[in-house]
């Protein structure tokens, strides 16, 4: 089982001993994880639109943390500021606890964290969600905008797992597989326990996922040169 870094991993690192496509054969996806820009309360930005000018009038003195470098937070903010223009200062932690901890206290002004995250610190007044990330609205926060309605077009990311097996696995191995994780994802109990922790199922055919995932590629690797991100 992987999840989107699988396919990030290659831009960041200098060397991989696999190569995140050919080396595998692609079972199904499995789920979309959405994400969502939170802000401290103090923030005086009430949308999307005022926090970026908010960052634009002062530059590099808002700040979005990430639980580390070449996460999908800290990417997903890249992304944000590669299209919006707005000057926000990355700071990377050791997990997203830690991240989610200094939020809500202030010590940083936003984050783009996980439904589970917003749902703990939104309703309580301790955080303000000011949007999802992917292309339409999820059902733990209808009344939150996407970044697309909020005013960045084509904004669309999220966190992905999907389940692998090696190259050169037969078809009819793959295709039963494929068959029984996608009976098993969409029955009530599942729904209903993916939902609880705030993704959405999304299985798919083997082939779609192999597709997605050379776009994923490209994507992430675009997003990680314009962020300049690199690890050891």
């Amino acid at each position: 089982m992987v999840s989107s870094t699988h396919v990030i991993s290659p831009w960041i690192y200098k060397s991989l001993p696999y190569d995140p496509i050919k080396s595998f054969t692609v079972i199904t996806k499995l789920v979309d994880s959405p994400y969502v820009l939170l802000v401290n309360p103090k923030v005086p930005a009430r949308n999307v639109q005022e926090f970026v000018a908010l960052a634009k009038a002062a530059p590099e003195t808002i700040h979005y943390a990430s639980s580390g470098n070449g996460s999908a937070q800290h990417l997903m903010g890249g992304l944000f500021v590669a299209m919006t223009g707005a000057p926000l200062k990355h700071v990377p932690y050791r997990g997203s606890s830690g991240a989610a901890t200094d939020l809500v206290a202030g010590v940083v002004e936003s984050s783009f964290a996980g439904v589970p995250n917003a749902l703990a610190q939104v309703p309580q007044g301790r955080l303000k969600a000011l949007a999802v990330t992917t292309a339409k609205r999820i059902p733990q926060l209808p009344d939150v905008p996407t970044l697309q309605e909020a005013g960045v077009p084509g904004y669309e990311a999220s966190v992905w797992l999907a389940l692998l097996a090696p190259a050169g696995t037969p078809p009819e191995i793959v295709n039963r597989l494929n068959t029984e994780v996608a009976r098993l994802m969409n029955s009530p109990e599942t729904r209903k326990a993916l939902f609880d922790a705030g993704v959405e199922p999304t299985p798919s055919t083997p082939q779609a996922m192999s597709d997605y995932m050379v776009q994923e590629l490209a994507r992430w690797g675009k997003v990680v040169k314009d962020t300049g991100v690199k690890l050891e």
